[in-house]
């Protein structure tokens, strides 16, 4: 857990001083533009992605300290927000705000009260419940999280009738997004085979999709399109009328998995017309944009590429070897996009993917101990 903690600082700082094109040092009037942001107002999107940026550091902080733990975590919290705030006043692609380092702390004091809440901890929900498996569920939230950014829920009228607009009012299709939704519910139908409770009915998980619908359509910002809910139906006759019962079942959704990768990776195959950049910088595409859709691309790629490695983990593929796939086949892909146009090629994907492949590691070893000894 603690390199954990230790890598989730580090891509904080990362991510927050890229370009460290540092430059104004001698200017005052930039720390007076900092003070000043007392008084204004953050946008819903920058408030919660400032929340998240910091709910790792919180969560594995405390994990990482013998003593004092809780004080620790928070005060090295403060301290990391407002420095790299202080950093930022130098850093003329950065909007150094001081209302961001309570925001950061709020999300250091979140990770820290997840941490002490026993349904959260993978220690304790493994002394408790050893033969479970925390990876697939933290697949499956993340698909969650990904449906529901930004968490914000709104009864008003009008933020309802915009989240069922994309189905009521001049629905269209989209194979591509009809692919990626169906391939996710399949994921998790596996996963919710694998671990639901012996008494639980299969149609269990089926009849939570409307809820989940209904969940986005109160969440502000969110829709529900003819899309999600036909990739959806969709799902659910390919589960129930063929691969529920299938014994090839997990390879044929893995399958699913990756050809849905590269359609939706290269799509809409249009050639370029001029040569494209391979651009090596790690997360080159998540230091400019808006926070809110970042976090957002964050969650849905961590359960496309965490569902692809738990996928081929059941298929009986080593943790290296099934890390290697991955890191080769998204590497193909985003070799892939230097041909095809609308596509920013980077070296962001395989990166995640081994960033993804430590914390299966670090959660089975933790999952090892729990196991009682012969």
């Amino acid at each position: 857990m603690k390199g954990i903690f230790y890598l989730s600082a580090l891509l904080i700082t990362y991510g927050s001083l890229y370009p460290f094109n540092f430059s104004g040092l001698g200017e005052h009037h930039l720390w007076n533009e900092l003070m000043q942001g007392w008084n204004g107002r953050s946008h819903i999107g920058d408030i919660l992605g400032n929340v998240i940026l910091f709910i790792p550091y919180g969560y594995f902080g405390m994990f990482s300290f013998r003593r004092k733990r809780l004080l620790k975590v928070l005060i090295s919290g403060l301290v990391l927000a407002l420095v790299l705030q202080l950093f930022q006043v130098y850093l003329p692609s950065r909007d150094a705000n001081i209302r961001d380092v309570w925001w950061n702390l709020l999300g250091t004091l979140v990770g820290i009260v997840g941490a002490r809440i026993p349904f959260l901890r993978a220690d304790r929900l493994l002394a408790r419940h050893q033969q479970l498996e925390v990876f697939p569920l933290l697949v499956a939230a993340s698909w969650i999280g990904y449906r529901l950014m930004p968490f914000v829920p709104s009864i008003d009228w009008q933020s309802i009738k915009n989240g069922l607009k994309p189905l009521l009012l001049n629905p269209q299709l989209s194979a591509t997004n009809v692919l990626h939704d169906s391939v996710a519910w399949l994921v998790i139908a596996l996963i919710w085979q694998s671990l639901k409770p012996p008494r639980w009915p299969d149609l269990m998980m089926w009849l939570a999709i409307p809820v989940l619908f209904a969940l986005e359509v109160l969440v502000i910002y969110n829709s529900v399109s003819p899309s999600n809910v036909v990739g959806a139906l969709l799902a659910a006759a390919l589960w129930l009328g063929w691969m529920q019962h299938n014994p090839d079942r997990v390879r044929w959704v893995f399958l699913l998995l990756l050809g849905m990768l590269v359609i939706n990776g290269l799509e809409p195959f249009e050639l370029r017309s001029y040569d494209a950049e391979f651009h090596w910088i790690p997360f080159y595409g998540f230091l400019g944009g808006a926070m809110m859709l970042n976090t957002a691309v964050i969650f849905e790629k961590f359960f496309l590429f965490g569902a692809a490695i738990w996928l081929l983990l059941k298929l009986g593929v080593r943790l290296p070897v099934a890390t290697l796939i991955m890191v080769m086949a998204t590497l193909a892909i985003e070799m892939g996009q230097l041909l095809f146009d609308h596509h920013l090629a980077e070296i962001t994907d395989p990166i995640l993917i081994i960033l993804i492949a430590l914390l299966y590691r670090t959660l089975h070893q933790l999952r090892e101990q729990q196991l009682p000894k012969d």
